[in-house]
C-alpha cells in the first residue's frame, strides 16, 4: 500500500457554539462519555504540551485518569 492512498474522511458533524454545554467541564464530560461509547482504542488517549523558560515545547502522551474543577 503506497502511504499517499492513506486517506480516510473526518466527517464527524461540526463544531457549533450554539450547541457547547454553558459550562466547561460538563462539555468536556459529554466528549469523554462519547470517546468512551465509540470504538476507540484508548478515548482516554491524549497529548499534554507545555514549553520550557526557553520556550522550547514538550509534548507528553498520557492517559487521563480522573479530572475535576479543581
Amino acid at each position: 500500500m503506497a502511504i499517499e492512498d492513506t486517506r480516510r474522511e473526518y466527517d464527524y458533524g461540526e463544531l457549533s457554539e450554539a450547541s457547547l454545554e454553558d459550562c466547561p467541564f460538563d462539555q468536556f464530560q459529554l466528549w469523554l462519555d462519547q470517546a468512551c461509547a465509540s470504538s476507540i482504542k484508548d478515548p482516554t488517549a491524549m497529548t499534554v504540551s507545555t514549553i520550557d523558560k526557553t520556550g522550547r515545547p514538550w509534548h507528553r502522551a498520557v492517559l487521563l485518569k480522573g479530572f475535576d474543577q479543581r
